[in-house]
């Protein structure tokens, strides 16, 4: 149970870098053109 909550917030901690990276290269894309 220990290791799938852990594996559970890792998983969503994962998504929520991907959606800031993604969102952080979009802006610097606009900001660039």
């Amino acid at each position: 149970m220990k290791a799938e909550k852990k594996d559970g917030a890792s998983k969503k901690i994962e998504r929520t870098v991907v959606v800031t990276v993604a969102e952080t290269t979009t802006v610097g894309t606009v900001a660039k053109i």
